[in-house]
Parts: C-alpha cells; structure tokens; sequence
C-alpha cells in the first residue's frame, strides 16, 4: 500500500516525499478506532492491549498517532472557525459548582470549586472550560502583584488587574460582609 508521493520540485529538480495518508506507518490501522474507543472509556493500557491484541508498546505508538490526529482536527475545526463571518455570535455561558471530598487525611472538609464554561450558541462549539484552581498560587503572592499593580483602587478595572482571575482579599471581604 503506497501512503505517500513523490513529488519533483521545478526549479531545483529536487524530489521529496509527501505523506497522502495520515495512517503512513502503521501496520494496523484498522485497530485505532478500537484502541480510541476503550481510551474513551478509560481503559487501562494492559486492558486495551489485551481487547486490540497489540503490544502494549503498539498501544502507546496509537495513542501518540491519536493524540496527534485529534490536535489536527481541533485546530482544522478552530481555523474553520475564525473564517466564518458572522453577523453577531452568540454566546453561552455556564457556571458549576463541584464538591470534593478532603483536601487531605488530616483536614476532613469538603472542598467547592468552581467551574465557568464558555460555548459558541450556533454550532456548540466550547471556546473554554475553566477550573478555578491552580495549586501553584497563594493569596499572599495573588495580593502582593494586586498591590504592586493597583489593583486595590476601587477605580481600577476589572479587565487591567495583574491577575483578574483570581479573587483578591478585599473581593473576599466584601462577598462574606454582603452576605
């Protein structure tokens, strides 16, 4: 099965190849929408191996062709994306609380986070989904680049704030004296 050409460059007469086929290079590639699927419901590699019967070495080897697959689509489907003229868009935005059981053994407390997704109204397309929390940050170090910045300047807006993401003290403050 012949999975790429040969093409012929007209002013230098170099030739080179080029891949017609995404699967160039693998020997089965029937067994990659197998090895997708039981990915998708999260199976562990022996699992998946065992169903395909590949090695797990050939599991791995899809997984990574997969991966790079699903980028492709997604940044062929984000490029459609900005070429499309549009009168208005549509946006729907969607906000989740999450419980989670203990931070840890010693501190037995449910933890909330909190969830803000963004999609496209028209072709449901998600632009973003956003988990506030990052266990790299603390409140001092968020406060500290708050101060430096002026962000503590009851003028000062929202869109300009050195880390609008996060919430500063004084946002704490005012929610806990409003309620």
């Amino acid at each position: 099965m012949k999975t790429s050409r040969r093409l012929l460059c007209k002013s230098c007469r170099h030739q080179f190849s080029v891949k017609d086929r995404a699967f160039a290079g693998q020997k089965q590639p029937h067994k990659n929408k197998t090895v997708f699927m039981e990915i998708v419901t999260k199976k562990p590699i022996r699992g998946i191996a065992q169903i395909a019967e590949l090695s797990p070495k050939a599991v791995y080897d899809k997984i990574d062709f997969i991966y790079a697959q699903c980028r492709r689509f997604a940044g062929e489907r984000e490029a459609k994306a900005h070429r499309i003229r549009r009168k208005y868009v549509r946006l729907c935005v969607d906000r989740q609380d999450y419980l989670i059981n203990w931070q840890s053994r010693k501190r037995r407390k449910n933890i909330q986070f909190t969830s803000v997704c963004t999609v496209e109204g028209k072709t449901g397309y998600v632009l973003g989904h956003h988990l506030n929390f990052d266990p790299n940050r603390n409140q001092f170090d968020i406060d500290d680049a708050a101060r430096e910045n002026g962000d503590f300047d009851p003028r000062s807006r929202k869109y300009f704030h050195a880390h609008p993401q996060y919430w500063k003290s004084d946002e704490f403050y005012a929610i806990a004296r409003s309620q």
